[in-house]
């Protein structure tokens, strides 16, 4: 049993290590441009069955030129337009409001797409709890599954 805990921990740290690297190189072909912000607001959002839960949605709309070619945008970060805590999307849609121009960032490799904050979040995090929980399982995974088993009278 341990033993799947801590696969499971190593293929959940794979994972998040995986969309770490992919945002960061993502995020190091990103280049700068001055575009004008469309509108912004908040849409309450229910998740699909087997996806993150709901929470609040930023939808945000925006036009850059790349080339001469005016070009629409709709995605505020590299960790997507949602947000768990409504006072985070407000804050967000606030800071666009402000100002009818925005900086965005887009890939020169795919122009159509780009991001308003280029930021790398959430997988940084993620790998790292994935990595502790992974090395406090191989370490203490066997003494926790015992206490408990004795503890429900299964041993």
């Amino acid at each position: 049993m341990e033993k799947i805990f801590s696969f499971f921990f190593l293929i959940c740290s794979g994972v998040s290590l995986f969309g770490l690297i992919y945002q960061y190189d993502v995020s190091n072909r990103l280049v700068s441009t001055v575009g004008e912000m469309v509108s912004a607001r908040i849409d309450y959002s229910r998740s699909k069955p087997m996806r993150r839960g709901n929470g609040w949605q930023v939808v945000v709309e925006y036009n850059y030129n790349v080339s001469g070619q005016t070009i629409k945008g709709n995605q505020l970060s590299l960790n997507g337009n949602r947000f768990i805590l409504k006072s985070s999307a407000e804050r967000a849609v606030m800071s666009l409001r402000s100002s009818k121009k925005v900086l965005i960032w887009y890939d020169p490799k795919r122009p159509t797409f780009s991001v308003l904050e280029p930021d790398i979040g959430i997988y940084g995090v993620g790998l790292f709890v994935c990595l502790l929980l992974y090395f406090v399982s191989k370490k203490y995974m066997k003494n926790w599954l015992i206490f408990i088993f004795q503890k429900t009278g299964r041993c």
